[in-house]
């Protein structure tokens, strides 16, 4: 080139430095020259050259580079992401690519800086895409019992399909399924399950667990019975399989929460119920996986059945003894008394002897049985004891006072006894023979032995007689009264053992000192007679008219009616009193009066109690009380105490409230103004209702079946309801006059 300054460019294409020499020749203008040159070293430059192994695919996307650069001194990888590799001149480099945030592909531009020491360099880019993430995971239960339902819980993420395997040939597309492993081995099993989830640029993630599915136990046992009485021991045998540990439910409230004994026993009762109780009982047996399975039997326990009795169980022989059932629970009792004899029913009575000298004992055995043919068995022992034999002579049996001396001599069969003497005058010995006894008096006398062993006695008794001297029969205090007159004899006889009393009035007597009653007027004749002690010698004696019995009144009388109103409603007293000569009335309410058959007007509310006291002239009296009066204060409620009815004939009970003048109203009823409601009611005074009217315009005719009742006094009972609301129910006596 020519000129002050040029411009000029070395190349080096290859790979080692090139020299070039530059000569620079100047010229004047006067032709002179001058060279000068210089030495121009040119580096090589280098070239950055890159080949991925992919340019595209799914997250996280690994690309390898092979760096083909050449002359380069140093390498600086910038990747486009944030990262970076400085002075990394490798032939390969690797780079993990990631698309965790987008639902869409990314690109990411890739330049490799190359550079010479001396300061040369070259760059180089290459574009690389990552498709969007895909996560495949998802949560479920690994083990479980067959059949094992599982529910798969889909966790993945930027998929939007999925496929699924489970592992035992089943298979779905849906994104959250649900699966049964059902396996029926005798040891447990696993089963592989896959989860491939994908987007829509092709790119998928595999996640996996292994489903175990336990073998399932099988619970099974027997009993040795399902029926039986109470108490009862019930066998159990396991016969369960497959079972690491085994739950008991008994039905009666126990359970045996850890126990897989082939064999154990259990108790069942029934003590409280009167019929049979069912206990369900269950085996529940389990795995150490978890896995269970359940069996249950019922169990039927009849009704307790208690057997007892009561009796005494030692006496002497004969031994008479009553058996009494205190047993719960049966219907039939047996009895065995042991000694060959039996018997039945809830109480027995038995005899057991012992004709020997030593105890016997006995077994009775009570047997009760149920309704439902369960029993029990309860023994008691009877311990008969031997009962001594006595006996002994007495002479003379008879004699007469003085001789008062026996002559006693034992004649029992065994002298192994203790022996008792009782004389019969209050002195006794227990010498076993005293010989003789002599009395004071004359008497009966029993002479009783007794011999006794530890438990037994037995006892004889023999009479003998002291007879007494004639007797002298004589009594005392006469008596007059009134009757019925009581009358209570003083016997004054000696010498006398037995009486015979004659009262004169069919009655008699064998006290000594009798009371009798006589019942009927009239004057008696009294006989006594006193029989001496054996050989009964006699005496006799007769008081005539010794006794005088006035006649007793009776009172008795009637009212017309027992309810009154004040002060105009007479109470017409009927005397029916007989054998009385006077009488006094007393009217309850201070006032009195001894007219035979009073009439009487009470000026005062209240109830009174009417009293009649009979006398007869010999001072014999009797009283009555009858019912109260009730005087009221007059009201709106108007009742007669008083018909007589037509002889003639029922009328049917028609009111005629305005018989006319000198004519008798033969119809009772009740005069009643504003009233509502009525109900009359007639009895007899046995409280039999003879009427029932609820028309207040019939009354009661005095006729019951169509017959005309007797003369006597009735009840009545009005019940009246008011126009006012109010009401009343009055209840009287009214006289039915003939």
């Amino acid at each position: 080139g020519t000129g002050l300054v040029v411009n000029h460019t070395f190349v080096n294409t290859g790979t080692t430095d090139v020299l070039y020499t530059v000569t620079l020749t100047v010229s004047s203008l006067f032709n002179c020259d001058d060279v000068f040159t210089r030495t121009v070293r040119v580096y090589p430059k280098p070239r950055a050259i890159i080949v991925p192994d992919v340019i595209r695919g799914c997250h996280p996307l690994v690309v390898n580079f092979i760096n083909y650069s050449f002359a380069q001194d140093s390498c600086n990888w910038v990747f486009g992401d944030g990262s970076g590799l400085i002075d990394s001149c490798g032939v390969n480099v690797s780079h993990t690519f990631n698309n965790l945030l987008s639902a869409s592909p990314i690109s990411r531009q890739t330049t490799l800086y190359v550079h010479t020491d001396e300061g040369c360099s070259d760059t180089t880019n290459q574009i690389i895409t990552i498709d969007p993430n895909v996560e495949s995971a998802f949560d479920a239960p690994t083990e479980g019992c067959s059949p094992f339902v599982v529910d798969f819980i889909n966790q993945s993420v930027g998929a939007p399909l999925y496929n699924w395997t489970f592992g035992d040939g089943g298979s779905t597309l849906m994104e959250n399924p649900r699966h049964i492993y059902l396996y029926n081995g005798q040891s447990d099993t696993t089963f592989i399950t896959n989860l491939r989830a994908s987007n829509n640029f092709g790119c998928f993630d595999d996640s996996q667990v292994v489903v175990t599915v336990n073998a399932k136990p099988t619970a099974d046992y027997t009993i040795s019975t399902n029926t039986a009485c109470q108490p009862v021991d019930i066998t159990f045998t396991n016969n369960s399989s497959l079972r690491d540990s085994c739950s008991w439910i008994f039905g009666d409230g126990t359970v045996d929460p850890n126990n897989c004994q082939p064999n154990f026993v259990k108790s069942y009762t029934n003590t409280q119920s009167l019929v049979p109780l069912n206990y369900l009982s269950e085996l529940k047996v389990f795995t150490d996986e978890g896995c269970s399975d359940t069996l249950t039997r019922s169990i039927e326990v009849k009704p307790q059945v208690i057997a007892n009795f009561t009796g005494d169980t030692a006496g002497c022989a004969p031994f008479n003894t009553t058996f009494r059932s205190q047993s719960s629970g049966g219907v039939n009792y047996t009895w065995d008394f042991g000694d060959g004899s039996s018997g039945t029913g809830l109480v027995v009575n038995h005899t057991f002897v012992n004709t020997g000298t030593t105890d016997v004992f006995y077994t009775v055995t009570l047997t009760v049985s149920s309704l439902f043919n369960c029993d029990d068995v309860f023994t008691r022992t009877v311990r008969v004891y031997p009962t001594p034999q006595v006996s002994f002579t007495a002479t003379p049996l008879l004699q007469e006072f003085p001789d008062t001396t026996v002559i006693l001599t034992n004649t029992s069969s065994s002298t192994n006894w203790s022996f008792t003497w009782n004389f019969g005058d209050g002195n006794s010995s227990k010498v076993q023979n005293p010989g003789s006894h002599s009395y004071a008096t004359w008497g009966s006398y029993i002479i009783q032995l007794k011999a006794s062993s530890q438990y037994c006695s037995d006892s004889t008794e023999i009479p003998v007689i002291i007879e007494a001297p004639k007797p002298v029969a004589d009594f005392g205090d006469s008596a007059v009264g009134c009757e019925p007159l009581q009358v209570t004899f003083k016997n004054k006889s000696l010498y006398g053992l037995t009486y015979e009393w004659d009262f004169g009035d069919g009655g008699s007597s064998n006290s000594e000192n009798p009371t009798h009653t006589y019942f009927n007027e009239g004057e008696y004749t009294v006989k006594l007679k006193a029989v001496g002690f054996p050989p009964g010698k006699i005496d006799e004696i007769t008081k005539v008219n010794y006794i005088k019995v006035n006649k007793e009144p009776t009172a008795d009388f009637i009212t017309n009616t027992t309810n009154v109103f004040i002060p105009n409603d007479p109470v017409i007293f009927s005397n029916r009193s007989q054998d009385a000569d006077s009488f006094r009335w007393e009217f309850g309410d201070g006032n009195s009066s001894g007219e035979q058959s009073p009439t009487y007007l009470y000026t005062q509310e209240g109830e009174f109690q009417v009293l009649l006291i009979a006398y007869t002239n010999e001072g014999c009296i009797d009283s009555t009380f009858a019912t109260k009066i009730i005087a009221e204060l007059e009201g709106r409620v108007q009742v007669p105490n008083a018909f007589t009815p037509n002889p003639n004939g029922s009328n049917g009970g028609i009111v005629n409230v305005n018989p006319g003048a000198g004519n008798i109203n033969d119809v009772f009823y009740a005069k009643i103004n504003g009233s509502t409601k009525y109900e009359l009611n007639i009895f007899n005074k046995w409280g039999e209702l003879l009427f029932v009217s609820k028309d207040i315009n019939i009354g009661w005719d005095g006729y019951y079946k169509g017959e005309l009742v007797q003369q006597d006094t009735y009840v009545w009972k009005v019940l009246v309801e008011f126009a006012d609301g109010t009401s009343q129910v009055k209840v009287g006596d009214l006289l039915l006059l003939k």
